[in-house]
């Protein structure tokens, strides 16, 4: 596992950055401090960008992306599948049936004083942790794990880093939510990742090793 992460260096430490840099929050700031800032600086601009980084954990996102991978490596489509829905599933568990928090509408309910982005629906219920949060670090550790890039890595990191904060300005969510579904996400996929790397990644079975892309490359020369 070390030497996979070292692999994939440039990811894992700016997340390692975001997550110690993150835990002083904790000994500063209340539970709803970020979405009390935000709510009282946002701007048409934060909106309109917000509201879209928040869809980069939602269905037609997540389908383009394993549309892809599956034409880059069926293996990597098939992992990136499995990885959604084992995230999925603890998820669930731990928002229903383990903490089921209430989301900041309810929190702040009593005094009335959010003023949500216009045309977001604010849920009240399963806060903690932020699903979108979990999943976006989940699956952009996956899209850095398959293109081995510098720059592609930097990418997704500041993109599931750019939907975490949607969540809090949006209201949807507190800190603890979105800095505990970073930790999850990854840790998540790390671990399933070394578990089926031997017979999922690097299998020799031809259809899992399958390129659609590199197979259109290969004909165009």
């Amino acid at each position: 596992m070390i030497n996979f992460i070292k692999e994939h260096r440039w990811f894992y430490t700016l997340w390692m950055v975001f997550i110690l840099l993150g835990s002083t929050y904790f000994l500063f700031y209340d539970k709803a401090d970020f979405n009390l800032y935000f709510n009282c600086n946002k701007n048409f601009c934060f909106d309109i960008f917000f509201k879209n980084a928040t869809h980069l954990s939602e269905f037609f996102i997540s389908l383009i992306i394993v549309f892809f991978l599956f034409s880059y490596r069926v293996s990597f489509g098939i992992f990136y599948s499995i990885n959604a829905f084992i995230i999925s599933l603890i998820v669930y568990v731990l928002k229903v049936h383990v903490f089921n928090y209430p989301r900041p509408l309810l929190y702040f309910k009593p005094y009335t004083i959010l003023d949500p982005v216009e045309g977001v629906k604010l849920l009240e219920h399963y806060s903690f942790p932020s699903g979108h949060s979990t999943f976006a670090f989940g699956s952009m550790l996956v899209l850095a794990i398959a293109m081995k890039n510098k720059w592609v890595s930097i990418v997704c990191i500041v993109l599931a880093l750019s939907t975490a904060i949607s969540r809090i300005y949006l209201l949807q969510h507190f800190y603890e939510d979105v800095y505990f579904g970073a930790i999850l996400g990854v840790i998540v996929t790390t671990i399933h990742y070394t578990a089926s790397k031997k017979y999922l990644i690097e299998s020799k079975i031809p259809f899992l090793k399958y390129s659609l892309i590199n197979n259109f490359l290969a004909k165009k020369k």
